[in-house]
């Protein structure tokens, strides 16, 4: 009988390693994730869903009701205008979608170490292959990773796409593994594991320095502040922490103009430098970004009918934040459900780590970031976005993060 249960397990964790190796080229290469439609690909990802329900209890409150509000943000779009029976069907299926990735990493922290190594590398190469080609590609077109953000299907974003060049959420994606590079250069004690992330740090800066998204930037300089703020220690360290958070403040302005005195192209220099005079003050908000117009319209929209959202809303195709498009669309509802299904993945990511004695700060620096870059750009079907904060952050933190003694075979329950 104890051979047979140990044959189960094995045969359980190739299923789940191959599942997630799946979903990983679902979510994170281009020319799949284009090539299959939303309806085909949401469905694949309603079997972990059914799976998760069936084997684990303690999930399915959140499960159900997360599926519930999706349907009923669904109804609204269809009752309302703002969507066909398609969008209906994708909205329905669209919380489960982005959930997914927390229900993955709970069963993986059940398997076996060499399982999460499996799933873990083969994120990291298929990363590494996406950002390569979206990088070589900016050398021939320096908007390309901009081109690919504004959507659409014309033959010369199609063509992108099936290049596996990196768009809007993929890059959004690489930035978001930033607070956890920088959290484990500062926390970690073990060398090797300091000097790779602090390569990642760079690498990843880099990446984004070449992407030219100005958002991205300031997002990558605000992980390290949270950082550096949000860490353990005592008042000494805290204090020193808060000294050197300063003088980043107040040195980055400078870095950053001397950065854009070196050859990296026009379009970026400007990029950069518009962010360096947002930083020091010289320009106002309003004037590094025409988004401000935008939020005001949507959020008047909004304001309009708050409960159930505006009947054909134009102002939410136009509005860079998921919460305005939300509430342009399904009103508070849209924006509740969706902000349920969020804080309901970090719960669950959270109970996780906090199970297995790891560290969650460069978690919790990972989905505040998130909920900040929702504020300022349309998130809710970035599913890769969803794939590092929920799955490959925790799980890096589960293979590379010091455990504390006595919890390294903690038993989450279910």
């Amino acid at each position: 009988m104890k051979v047979k249960n140990l044959s189960s397990f094995k045969l359980d964790d190739v299923l789940l390693c191959f599942y997630c190796m799946v979903y990983t080229v679902l979510s994170l290469l281009p020319a799949v994730k284009y090539s299959v439609s939303y309806v085909i690909a949401g469905s694949f990802c309603l079997v972990p869903v059914a799976l998760s329900f069936l084997k684990f209890p303690k999930l399915r409150t959140d499960i159900f009701i997360i599926a519930v509000l999706g349907i009923v943000c669904g109804l609204l779009t269809w009752l309302l205008d703002n969507g066909g029976l398609k969008e209906t069907a994708n909205i329905a299926i669209n919380f489960l979608r982005f959930f997914m990735p927390c229900l993955l990493f709970f069963s993986l922290s059940k398997a076996s170490t060499v399982s999460k190594w499996i799933v873990w590398v083969f994120a990291v190469l298929i990363m590494s292959f996406v950002a390569f080609k979206t990088f070589t590609a900016i050398d021939t077109n320096d908007m390309i990773a901009r081109l690919l953000a504004n959507g659409g299907a014309d033959e010369e974003l199609t063509k992108y796409r099936m290049e596996n060049i990196g768009g809007f959420g993929f890059c959004y994606a690489v930035g978001l593994t930033f607070p956890l590079w920088v959290s484990t250069v500062i926390d970690t004690k073990t060398r090797w594991v300091k000097i790779f992330a602090a390569v990642l740090i760079i690498v990843t800066f880099l990446f984004v320095l070449k992407v030219q998204y100005m958002i991205l930037l300031i997002m990558c300089i605000f992980t390290v502040m949270l950082a550096i703020m949000y860490r353990p220690g005592n008042a000494g360290k805290k204090l020193l922490g808060f000294i050197v958070l300063l003088a980043i403040i107040f040195l980055l302005p400078l870095v950053l103009r001397a950065i854009t005195h070196l050859n990296i192209g026009t379009h970026i220099s400007g990029k950069i430098n518009n962010v360096a005079s947002f930083l020091d003050g010289s320009v106002a908000a309003e004037n590094t970004t025409s988004r401000v117009v935008k939020y005001k319209a949507a959020f008047s929209e909004f304001i309009r009918s708050p409960i159930f959202g505006a009947v054909g809303s134009k102002a939410a195709i136009k509005a860079h934040s998921t919460w305005l498009v939300l509430g342009c669309k399904m009103g508070l509802i849209g924006i509740s459900s969706f902000t349920y299904m969020l804080f309901s993945g970090y719960k669950w990511t959270s109970f996780t780590l906090k199970n297995f004695g790891v560290s969650r700060i460069p978690f919790v620096v990972t989905f505040v970031t998130l909920i900040v870059l929702a504020l300022v750009n349309p998130v809710d079907y970035s599913y890769e976005i969803s794939y590092v904060v929920f799955l490959f952050v925790p799980l890096t933190m589960l293979l590379f993060g010091e455990k504390k003694e006595g919890r390294e075979n903690a038993k989450l329950g279910a």
